[in-house]
């Protein structure tokens, strides 16, 4: 059993099985098990319905019904809506959304043959044929609602667009419960302030995937699909979906391969598998779970230097990559590149949560090299920065401590406790330093949606 990417028949080097899902202050493990979960069921009273189907003639063949149902929802959906048209198909099994996926795609690649063949011999019109459909180019455009300047152009591009709309949709914003029906067999494991719960894998984000690689001529050429694969991909960083973060950033880096974006989120989910958060869901994880895909700390910071290194080179306005850079230089032992680089990002950035970073990172980097002094200046100017955070005065306790001075460090502590008394105010970036690059997966969808142009139905 392996976590698929994709589409079917691609495999992927990595054991992406026991990949990590993260939910709430909580990480989601793949498991092992031979059972399959399915999340609880969700009441009428909190979630909708799905809509009955649009009836269809009897005579129809059962694929074709399903064509139909599929193509009218992608019609009435509404970009950004769990609506009913999102609803009805979310309820649809795996097995049905893979078949109708692959009979739209079947009939959009025949009538792009049969655009061709019209613009050969333009006095004898083509029929289109797929299974026991064989009917004119007009009647397949109608049943796939092709538009119509997408009929002039010959361009079925915005088919399958529109389709991977409907399902990143349903992925983002249909309840859990309503999907019961879609979900993979594959079965992961979240653990949630020390507990391990069952937790099944949705199957939307796959079959979006699926359908934006059917772009022509040349998916890697498409802004929009590469604009799909960022925003997905911060989506999934930012909720610590990292059993969905795997497989789909090692996809991207096939289709993108000099894609800074696309290499930065690669190096950070590196950066979160080698955090204590992962590594103590590893170490603490039933007898009966193996993580063969977990890597030591070390090991998962080696392989996140060269995503972020190349990241850099072809962004190199971008500090935040930097910072990244600098902190795994540092935990990889390299205290004067780290330094030296985290000396520069504070000189030229004027963005106080990347500077609360670059002084909490360059404190540490001091440390290690010995200045005491320059540490502490660090951790001050962290502090002055979010007054009400907590790390910064703990840093500069544990650093008084380190040197002996344990009054010092009572005292950072009791101001540690005050600066967090008022809740409204309790604020601390730190806990948000592996997320926070992509706190804007919800614009990057929002653009995405906005370059799906609405055109005009057939």
């Amino acid at each position: 059993m392996s976590l698929c990417g994709p589409g079917p028949g691609v495999r992927h080097s990595s054991p992406a099985l026991h990949a990590l899902l993260c939910a709430l202050m909580g990480v989601t493990l793949a498991a092992l098990s031979g059972h399959s979960a399915r999340p609880a069921a969700v009441s009428p009273q909190q979630t909708p319905s799905p809509p009955a189907p649009p009836k269809t003639t009897a005579s129809e063949a059962a694929w074709l019904q399903r064509v139909r149902v599929w193509c009218e929802a992608i019609d009435k959906h509404a970009p950004g809506k769990a609506d009913p048209p999102a609803l009805r198909i979310a309820s649809l099994p795996q097995g049905e959304l893979n078949a109708v996926v692959g009979d739209v795609l079947a009939l959009r690649d025949r009538l792009v043959k049969a655009y061709a063949a019209l613009r050969r011999h333009p006095g004898q019109p083509p029929l289109v044929e797929h299974a026991d459909w064989s009917r004119s180019v007009a009647d397949t455009e109608r049943l796939l609602g092709v538009r119509n300047d997408e009929a002039a152009r010959g361009d079925l591009n915005g088919v399958v667009k529109r389709a991977a709309l409907l399902h990143t949709d349903i992925a983002l914003l249909v309840p859990a419960g309503v999907q019961l029906g879609s979900w993979s067999p594959l079965t992961v494991v979240k653990g949630v302030d020390g507990r391990t719960e069952d937790s099944p894998v949705p199957t939307h984000w796959r079959m979006a995937r699926r359908l934006l690689d059917a772009t022509t001529p040349d998916v890697s050429r498409s802004d929009v699909v590469r604009l799909w694969y960022r925003a997905t991909a911060a989506h999934f960083l930012n909720a610590w979906l990292l059993a969905e973060a795997g497989p789909h950033l090692e996809y991207a880096r096939r289709l993108f391969p000099d894609d800074g974006d696309v290499l930065f989120e690669s190096g950070c989910l590196q950066e979160m598998l080698a955090s204590a958060r992962i590594q103590a869901v590893v170490r603490s994880a039933p007898s009966w779970l193996s993580f063969p895909g977990i890597a030591s700390p070390q090991e998962h910071l080696k392989r996140a230097e060269p995503f972020l290194r190349e990241a850099a080179r072809l962004a190199p306005d971008r500090p935040v990559i930097r910072e990244h850079l600098a902190r795994v230089n540092g935990l990889l032992g390299r205290h004067d590149q780290a330094a030296r680089d985290l000396r520069a990002l504070t000189a030229t950035t004027r963005d106080s949560l990347l500077l609360f970073f670059a002084q909490m990172f360059l404190g540490d980097e001091e440390q290690a090299l010995g200045h005491p002094v320059a540490a502490r200046a660090c951790y001050e100017r962290a502090a002055s920065l979010y007054p009400h955070a907590q790390s910064p005065h703990m840093a500069l306790s544990q650093l008084a401590r380190r040197y002996g001075d344990r009054g010092e460090g009572l005292v950072s502590v009791r101001r540690m406790f005050r600066a967090t008394g008022d809740k409204q105010l309790r604020y601390d970036p730190w806990l948000d330093y592996y997320n926070a690059p992509f706190h804007d997966a919800g614009q990057l969808f929002s653009e995405w949606r906005r370059s799906l142009p609405p055109g005009e139905k057939r």
